[in-house]
């Protein structure tokens, strides 16, 4: 079982595996360099695969799973590997994010003039200058805190990365110094050194996105309070900015989803090569 589990699945596999690469480096397209960006995205991709390849692995170990005979001849087995596939990769995105996620549903929404409870919180408001601006990387302009990279993918993907859609930039240049959320009673100070500011609506130049907040935009920030005072900054948004709302509703969703399409696909795996 196991020499048809590497001649009927491995190689196959490793075929399609070898394809993508090629097509990825002829378009340019980046997807692999965006999988192997940071650390913790390595870990969870790989991680992500070795599982796979286990389940499939035991499937051959102790059943016999159908082969695809003919060109369209895919049996019920290939579509939950698929589906254990697409549960995979749902669970992977679900979990890295599900952290911030919470905290962006969690947060109370207060003004900068108000009282920061302690925990999470959002504030909206008006960006000022507290200790000067910065040139942002791509464009030169004078802002509060930037960034620009390449985008995964290139110019396919520059329209929606415009709108403020979070996305990882590659090889991403990042400026900043502490601001003031202001309204027109208070303020509240901010340090955006380790916030993402993916929220923030950028613009685009081929397959190259920059996003920069300026004195005078509206933001949202959102961070965790103590003693009446932002002490940790984690998103810095346009103000307004569905994305938000969006991402911290849909990855919880996916977050419990994912573990569900994983024993759908295990499931009809293990029953069509006779596991079970």
């Amino acid at each position: 079982m196991l020499s048809a589990f590497l001649w009927e699945f491995l190689l196959p596999l490793a075929f399609i595996a070898v394809l993508l690469v090629a097509i990825d480096r002829y378009q340019d397209l980046r997807l692999l360099a965006y999988l192997t960006a940071d650390r913790e995205r390595t870990v969870a991709f790989v991680g992500g695969v070795a599982f796979v390849l286990v389940v499939t692995g035991a499937t051959y170990a102790l059943g016999s799973p159908p082969s695809i005979g003919g060109r369209y001849d895919v049996s019920l087995y290939h579509v939950g590997f698929v589906v254990l596939l697409v549960g995979v990769f749902i669970t992977v995105h679900g979990l890295r994010h599900y952290g911030l996620a919470t905290t962006l549903r969690k947060a109370a929404h207060v003004d900068p003039s108000g009282t920061l409870p302690d925990g999470p919180v959002a504030v909206t408001g008006v960006a000022e200058s507290a200790v000067g601006t910065v040139s942002a990387p791509q464009s030169g302009e004078s802002a509060l805190v930037a960034e620009a990279g390449q985008l995964a993918g290139g110019e396919k993907y520059a329209a929606s990365a415009s709108t403020g859609r979070a996305q990882q930039l590659l090889d991403a240049e990042r400026v900043g110094r502490s601001f003031e959320v202001t309204d027109e009673y208070g303020a509240v100070r901010v340090d955006p050194a380790d916030a993402t500011i993916g929220f923030v609506v950028g613009e685009t130049d081929g397959g190259t996105l920059e996003r920069r907040v300026e004195p005078g935009d509206s933001v949202t920030v959102v961070g965790r309070a103590e003693g009446g005072r932002l002490a940790e900054t984690l998103v810095v948004a346009s103000a307004g900015n569905h994305n938000v709302d969006r991402f911290a509703g849909n990855v919880p969703r996916l977050a419990k989803l994912g573990p569900f399409v994983v024993l759908v696909g295990v499931g009809v795996m293990a029953v069509t090569a006779g596991v079970v």
